[in-house]
């Protein structure tokens, strides 16, 4: 199996698709196709920086909650998994990103 990447995802959404459906893909990639297409980024030297930015944020997202406190080695019974709450990256044209997670799920 090979896995593709993130150029034909954001190739599906420059042709106006409202969703993509993918084999295998990198798990960045589904990140960085919509934020190539979203912010114009190209696949040349220029964007290399902020594509990278893209892909430390995809695979944060991509961990889920293991990224906003659900991966802890002293959980005991008070400890509300389903309380956690999963990532969000707020992405900028320029590559920067904050990762947050929605009020009221869980530890900061």
């Amino acid at each position: 199996n090979a896995y593709l990447g993130a150029r034909p995802i954001a190739d599906a959404l420059a042709r106006g698709a409202g969703v993509v459906v993918t084999g295998r893909v990198a798990d960045a990639s589904l990140t960085i196709g919509p934020l190539a297409h979203e912010f114009g980024w190209g696949w040349s030297a220029a964007d290399l920086d902020r594509i990278a930015a893209g892909t430390v944020a995809g695979h944060l997202i991509e961990c889920g909650a293991q990224a906003t406190g659900g991966l802890w080695i002293n959980a005991d019974d008070s400890t509300r998994l389903a309380d956690v709450g999963y990532p969000i990256a707020e992405m900028a044209a320029d590559g920067t990103f904050t990762l947050t997670k929605l009020e009221g799920t869980g530890r900061a």
